[in-house]
């Protein structure tokens, strides 16, 4: 079994998210193109098989992630 790690750009991101922070405020607060942040997203969501980012974010607090 793999184990999952986020990078501290990841664990910010989804904090933020986490948090109700919109993918524009996200983008604006740690200055990343949106496009960049849509990577970040969906590399997670990816790793974890998740359906969308809430799942993801739900996945990342069922594991003790965030």
């Amino acid at each position: 079994m793999e184990i999952l790690t986020l990078n501290d750009l990841e664990k910010e991101v989804f904090e933020l998210f986490s948090k109700g922070y919109k993918i524009s405020e996200i983008s604006e607060k740690l200055e990343i193109g949106e496009k960049k942040l849509s990577r970040v997203f969906k590399d997670v969501e990816t790793r974890l098989n998740a359906k969308n980012k809430i799942h993801a974010m739900c996945l990342l607090i069922k594991k003790n992630l965030l």
